[in-house]
């Protein structure tokens, strides 16, 4: 879907994690051994994504109409100011005018996405502004739901709070996406 654009020093991370644990006194602690590495991983596992710039994947010329909807994908990113998980369930959608894509793209499109660290609502804008671009469809849409573990655990503490953003390209597609999405007035 697109290779990162940054270069990502891994063992920098490694090193990162074990000052942080020598400035917080768990550096010798049993349970922490290994600690740095394992982080290293994980970050190795979060930025491995398709390296297929999303542009390239096929495209198909269709004639049916009627909305393709991706709906309740979930899958985790981290908050650009404080580098904690976010659960986002996605809910994408579009109506073909011409072309359409396969329907596991739309997933592979948000994961893509959410490895740049976006704030929620340039995640939203981010993924509509990419299907119009690539499938110039009749109507598009992108609502995200976000539980954001920073205002979970610290600020706010809205320990149940979803945070709900959206971009539709009009009433019809947006109306269809919120009943899907139980959210209709």
């Amino acid at each position: 879907m697109g290779e990162i654009k940054m270069k990502i020093n891994y063992e920098h991370i490694a090193d990162s994690t074990q000052h942080f644990l020598r400035a917080t006194n768990f550096e010798n602690k049993d349970d922490f051994k290994g600690t740095p590495e394992r982080v290293m991983r994980m970050w190795k596992e979060f930025f491995n994504v398709d390296s297929r710039d999303f542009d390239l994947y096929p495209i198909a010329a269709t004639e049916k109409k009627g909305l393709v909807l991706l709906s309740g994908y979930v899958s985790w990113g981290f908050c650009p100011h404080h580098l904690l998980p976010v659960k986002y369930s996605f809910y994408i959608g579009y109506i073909p005018d011409k072309y359409y894509i396969g329907l596991s793209k739309l997933a592979r499109l948000a994961d893509y996405k959410l490895r740049t660290f976006p704030l929620q609502e340039d995640l939203t804008v981010s993924i509509t502004e990419k299907l119009n671009t690539i499938l110039e469809p009749e109507g598009y849409a992108c609502a995200i739901k976000g539980y954001h573990l920073c205002s979970a655990m610290r600020g706010v503490k809205g320990r149940e709070a979803e945070f709900y953003t959206s971009c539709f390209s009009d009433e019809v597609i947006k109306n269809e996406i919120l009943s899907i999405m139980n959210l209709s007035r």
